[in-house]
């Protein structure tokens, strides 16, 4: 048994951190962007709400999104950190790690978010991420 190469672990973890920093990029843009607000009360109708409570509203589900879209690239972190130290790593647990990856990238896709360029660097970010996993560590490594 073996654990997970420090080259591999890094490539990992730069591409999860990527992804992390262009959702944080995101949401500062969103959250900071007047027009985005006003055109988010039009759409849903709650111009006969006061405006700081609108705006909380606005804020705390910005936020809650910005969590669950974070929690595939940590999670995918952490474990390549526990592989990298603790675990070895076997075929299963990078069947695991892809399964990360393209739940993230399901995820993502989901939100159809077309207006963002954002939007379109995290999808690509998966989509490499998910070919290295898949190549580079699910093919060409023996985990005997």
């Amino acid at each position: 048994m073996k654990h997970i190469s420090n080259k591999h672990f890094y490539v990992l973890v730069i591409l999860c951190s990527v992804i992390i920093l262009l959702s944080s990029m995101e949401l500062m843009i969103i959250i900071k962007d007047s027009t985005i607000f006003n055109k988010w009360v039009l759409t849903n109708n709650l111009t006969q709400y006061p405006i700081e409570d609108t705006f909380v509203e606005y804020l705390n589900a910005n936020l809650i999104s910005y969590a669950l879209r974070i929690i595939f690239p940590v999670a995918l972190g952490i474990s390549a950190f526990l592989t990298l130290t603790k675990f070895y790593i076997n075929k299963i647990l990078v069947y695991v790690f892809l399964l990360f990856e393209v739940g993230g990238l399901a995820f993502t896709a989901i939100q159809r978010n077309f207006n963002s360029i954002f939007y379109f660097l995290i999808l690509a970010v998966y989509v490499v991420l998910i070919i290295y996993t898949y190549i580079f560590i699910a093919l060409k490594e023996d985990y005997s």
